[in-house]
């Protein structure tokens, strides 16, 4: 399936996709809040984050915090929040992972 191939870029486009493969963010959120979460988790991974943070514990940490209040911005269903930011977080690293190593 697509979800299992490696995919090369890291931005908003790639980011939705990877959503629109996830029942949670298909059966619960439209088009406009799937947007806005993958440009959030973009933009903060790009841009807050710093260099390794992938495997920096407490970066990691405040990032799932921040992804949290998204979801429950835009009103995602409480018992979907967990699995969600741990869907998030996991597709954020793993796509940010691959980029860099496609950029070296």
């Amino acid at each position: 399936s697509s979800s299992e191939s490696i995919k090369s870029k890291f931005d908003i486009q790639t980011f939705a996709q990877v959503l629109s493969e996830n029942n949670i963010f298909i059966k619960e959120l439209n088009d406009q809040q799937r947007k806005f979460i993958s440009e959030f988790i973009v933009d903060y991974a790009l841009n807050k984050t710093g260099i390794d943070w992938q495997i920096r514990e407490s970066i990691v940490a405040r990032f799932r915090m921040q992804i949290r209040r998204q979801l429950k911005k835009i009103k995602l269903n409480e018992n979907l929040i967990e699995s969600a930011v741990e869907f998030l977080i996991e597709k954020a690293i793993e796509l940010s992972l691959n980029a860099q190593k496609n950029n070296i």
